[in-house]
């Protein structure tokens, strides 16, 4: 943490607040919302459906324009989707009438076409698809659709890559296996990367920080810092202790989510 410590912001998020406005009312979805977040930085967003966790990556992938406060990238306002952003979702969105390699191609502005093959090899290989690149969708599993997804967004070089709870259609093992994947990708590509996710062990084994929301109105309640050597170990002291005092924060918010409903 000490080197991405030392490092100007990537991504502003000053006094953020998003309504929407409904034919009876209007739902604040967020309100005063600041973060900061480093170049290279891995942070995850965790907290109680409908705190506005989603809202937030959209409003930062330039999805939602219409709110309060300023966002800005690299200095520079976020009003619009750009290619400096590529969001991953849940669902992998390919085409399931082009190959894998097609699906990865889709959307490169690269003219030289050598060079272009060359980029989508590379990242044909990086999320580990090689072999796969004529497959179709629909003929390989949820997680290497997921990966072909990852290599896609990547292309383009984005300056962050938003994730939207990116491995949680995944059953446990093949999760597990792309936690470690996406680190892996993190690590060598240098990203920038923002995800969303509601489970907390992810959270920790993946990032720097875990910004914790609170109930709609969604906010900032706290951030909590992961100074984990890595790779991770899920077993250890460190890691249980983490996990106790992120989970402490989020079941009370949880509770508090409870009663309020009733």
């Amino acid at each position: 943490m000490s080197s991405i410590s030392a490092t100007p912001d990537k991504l502003t998020v000053s006094n953020l607040k998003k309504v929407f406005k409904t034919q009876n009312s209007d739902v604040v979805a967020l309100e005063g919302v600041n973060l900061n977040v480093k170049d290279g930085e891995f942070v995850s967003i965790i907290g109680t459906s409908g705190c506005g966790k989603t809202t937030l990556l959209r409003v930062v992938a330039g999805l939602e324009s219409d709110f309060e406060g300023e966002v800005s990238l690299n200095n520079k306002k976020i009003t619009a989707p750009g290619t400096d952003r590529a969001v991953i979702f849940q669902d992998h969105r390919l085409f399931p009438w082009f190959s894998i390699e097609d699906n990865i191609s889709f959307g490169s502005t690269e003219k030289n076409s050598a060079k272009k093959r060359e980029r989508i090899q590379h990242y044909v290989d990086l999320v580990g698809l090689k072999g796969f690149e004529k497959v179709y969708p629909g003929q390989v599993s949820g997680g290497m659709a997921q990966r072909a997804a990852i290599a896609r967004a990547l292309l383009g070089k984005p300056d962050v890559l938003l994730l939207d709870e990116p491995l949680g259609a995944l059953d446990a093992l093949t999760r597990m296996y792309m936690q470690n994947e996406l680190e892996r990708i993190w690590k060598e590509e240098a990203s920038t990367m923002i995800m969303v996710t509601h489970d907390i062990e992810e959270a920790i084994y993946l990032s720097d920080r875990i910004v914790i929301m609170s109930n709609r109105p969604g906010t900032i309640k706290r951030i909590v810092e992961v100074p984990l050597a890595r790779p991770r170990d899920r077993a250890s002291y460190d890691f249980t202790v983490i996990k106790e005092e992120v989970l402490k924060e989020f079941n009370l918010e949880a509770q508090s989510a409870f009663y309020y409903t009733i």
